[in-house]
């Protein structure tokens, strides 16, 4: 159902893995906000099913983009409560305040990625539920009700879109080494931070 309402909407389509096609979208979207028109930009990229992150990391494209194409960015967060969906707008986000470049590119996408993320947290605060009506498997649930919507995708599909910054490491990567541990009476061991990994030696 959602295909032909994307069309009547319209719809750039492209393949997110294939550097080339991401690219020539990028252009198309200049091209459209060039032209006066206005575009809808998911910036995560992907669905954000981790327990703990208002925000997944961002690309920068719809930095870059809205600079090339003298847009102005909308920061629109929305949270799905059963069928109620509950959306936060937030002020505009003006490119013309950044300057060209990476590291000007990396403070816009860092900036906008705060708003969405604080915009979020303001939807949150408006759910009056105590810890006691959270049951354990609540995510998991949640998650598993968002598969079932969209059984086409899997939680392999969905992790590989999503944008993994050098240096930055998830909570299973920082802990696996401990995880593996087996403990004995006898042994002991020293756990000390390298490369910006935790490392566990048997002294």
């Amino acid at each position: 159902m959602d295909v032909p309402f994307l069309g009547l909407n319209g719809v750039f389509y492209f393949n997110e893995k294939v550097k080339e096609d991401r690219k020539l979208v990028s252009k198309k979207m200049i091209d459209h906000l060039c032209s006066g028109g206005n575009l809808m930009y998911f910036i995560e990229g992907t669905w954000n099913i981790t327990p703990n992150l208002p925000m997944l990391p961002c690309y920068w494209g719809i930095v870059d983009i809205a600079k090339v194409g003298n847009a102005i960015i909308v920061p629109i967060a929305a949270e799905q409560y059963g069928k109620l969906f509950k959306i936060k707008i937030g002020k505009n986000f003006d490119m013309n305040l950044y300057g060209s470049g990476n590291t000007e590119k990396s403070r816009a996408i860092g900036d906008l990625r705060d708003v969405i993320s604080t915009l979020k947290w303001e939807i949150w605060e408006t759910e009056k539920v105590s810890r006691k009506e959270i049951s354990d498997d609540y995510w998991n649930k949640y998650v598993s009700d968002r598969f079932k919507e969209w059984p086409y995708f899997n939680e392999e599909y969905i992790d590989g879109l999503v944008y993994k910054p050098k240096g930055i490491y998830t909570e299973s990567e920082v802990f696996e080494p401990i995880r593996a541990l087996i403990p004995q009476e006898k042994a002991e061991y020293v756990v000390k931070l390298e490369r910006n990994k935790v490392v566990a030696r048997k002294i």
